[in-house]
């Protein structure tokens, strides 16, 4: 009768449990397995880096597959290019927290950061990143705390790209502008007369130059009068006080 598994073996077993088989053998052997280890993620390469096992390091595509190979480990850390919406998440030493940083956003207003992640990996996560533009986490005790748009040489940048459906030019099926025409929100524009008719029944300004105009005007020969009349009641006030 085989013994029960201890505590340790246990643990080990639920975290090996975690690994990800990244490339197989044709007789279905891994290859290439894949976890994350700490911070970090570690894959184990079932043969020799070298010619001892196997020929592929005489393969031309061997240091391609190498490269590769490396590039996926080092991807796993945080991205820094996110689109707009998509919540920021760093890694963070185990003896810190939420309360050792400060997110500020691209105007250099503090965000909200809350403590994420788990005990072997700790994670700070910013979820409000609704404005495209650089963020930047920078920790709570840094000598450049009052600068918040300049970023400090410390900082973890961090950039939110534009939503890129809003370049699609891919035209709306018909389906599409029934639903949206439903709505009473869209209206069909075809031709350049229907955007023109549009613009001229839907525009709320009114044209009030030509009526200030003519009140000035009016102004003037009003004051033109007005001082006609007078300077002639003074020069006739001036010839009876001289007879």
């Amino acid at each position: 009768m085989r013994p029960s598994a201890t505590k340790d073996e246990s643990a080990n077993n639920a975290t090996f449990a975690n690994a990800v088989v990244a490339a197989k053998l044709s007789i279905g052997d891994p290859l290439i397995v894949q976890r994350k280890f700490g911070r970090g993620e570690v894959a184990v390469f079932a043969s020799t880096l070298d010619t001892d096992w196997s020929t592929l390091p005489a393969k031309p595509d061997y240091v391609t597959f190498l490269h590769e190979l490396i590039f996926r480990l080092a991807s796993s850390r945080s991205p820094r290019n996110l689109d707009v919406g998509t919540p920021i998440a760093m890694s963070i030493p185990r003896d810190e927290s939420a309360d050792d940083w400060v997110a500020l956003s691209p105007r250099g207003e503090e965000l909200a950061i809350v403590t994420a992640g788990n005990e072997l990996q700790p994670l700070v996560r910013v979820d409000d990143t609704s404005m495209p533009g650089v963020y930047r986490l920078r920790r709570r005790d840094a000598a450049d705390q009052e600068v918040r748009v300049a970023a400090a040489p410390d900082d973890e940048l961090f950039v939110a790209n534009s939503d890129r459906d809003e370049s699609d030019l891919t035209p709306l099926s018909d389906e599409r502008w029934a639903e949206l025409i439903a709505e009473d929100r869209f209206r069909v524009i075809e031709t350049p007369d229907d955007l023109l008719g549009s613009v001229r029944e839907e525009s709320a300004r009114v044209e009030i130059w030509f009526g200030l105009l003519l009140i000035f005007v009016l102004f003037l020969v009003g004051e033109v009068l007005l001082t006609r009349r007078l300077v002639q009641g003074g020069h006739s006030y001036g010839l009876d006080a001289a007879e």
